[in-house]
């Protein structure tokens, strides 16, 4: 298989790793769905002409939102470490996730002190002038939450560019051998170097993957199993990633290096 053809399939690859489709936090599930409630109160409400079915339509939206808060919290946090895990996003990034996740968990609680606020002036509504106005500032606030998310999506996509412009490969540089068992050394450099590895050529028939964190190098030979280069890049990984960053056992990588995708390892 030619360079090109290779480098073809990686921007592939990174085409489908660093796309979020402009949200983060509250993309999908309960964030997702409290956010979705509350932009849709005021087409919920106009589609109504009884004050106090207007009145109940919203107040169970107050109401659905506060009592998921907690929850929402858990999942802002479970997102943060979810992208953590990636190994396609340097460590360095970690702190600053942590961060957005912790500015916005307290943004969730001044929403749930917000909602208080909602409750009351749904009850004290005496029109339906009244209740379409609290109906409004309820879908301001699902616009501020997605105009915040997509800001936090940004920035994020943008911590993974940035490490996929540190570990860009040169793929004309890696020739075109396999390993003992058919897999092609364009493939484990491929995966190798989403994790720090940097790919050396030391001569005509002496290859090898160099993880400059520790100085190990991991020979690359056709007279080498993919299983025994897997095993020694595992052994490497352990000493210089945090555990959430690891490939989940030394058979996901294998699996990765015979794909060329770093995604099945994780």
């Amino acid at each position: 298989m030619d360079s090109e053809h290779l480098t073809a399939k990686q921007k592939a690859f990174y085409s489908c790793c660093y796309s979020h489709s402009l949200m983060f936090f509250w993309k999908k599930g309960l964030p997702r769905d409290i956010r979705v409630s509350l932009a849709e109160l005021t087409k919920k409400v106009k589609a109504l002409q009884d004050l106090g079915r207007m009145k109940s339509v919203v107040r169970q939206a107050v109401i659905s939102a506060k009592s998921s808060i907690e929850e929402v919290k858990r999942a802002v946090l479970e997102r943060a470490a979810e992208e953590k895990s990636r190994p396609w996003l340097d460590s360095m990034y970690d702190a600053r996730i942590d961060e957005l996740a912790y500015q916005e968990v307290k943004a969730v609680d001044k929403l749930k002190k917000d909602l208080d606020d909602y409750y009351m002036l749904v009850e004290e509504s005496n029109s339906e002038r009244d209740i379409r106005d609290v109906a409004s500032a309820l879908v301001c606030e699902a616009q501020a939450i997605e105009m915040r998310d997509k800001d936090i999506a940004s920035l994020i996509e943008s911590f993974e560019r940035a490490t996929r412009k540190k570990r860009e490969i040169d793929f004309a540089s890696v020739p075109n051998i396999n390993t003992s068992d058919g897999i092609p050394f364009r493939k484990i450099v491929a995966v190798a170097r989403q994790f720090g590895g940097i790919f050396v050529g030391r001569g005509r028939h002496a290859h090898g993957i160099e993880f400059p964190a520790t100085g190990d190098v991991v020979v690359l030979s056709h007279n080498l199993h993919s299983g025994v280069i897997a095993r020694e890049i595992m052994r490497i990984l352990s000493k210089i990633l945090p555990a959430h960053k690891l490939p989940k056992n030394i058979s996901a990588l294998k699996v990765a290096l015979r794909s060329g995708d770093i995604r099945v390892a994780i």
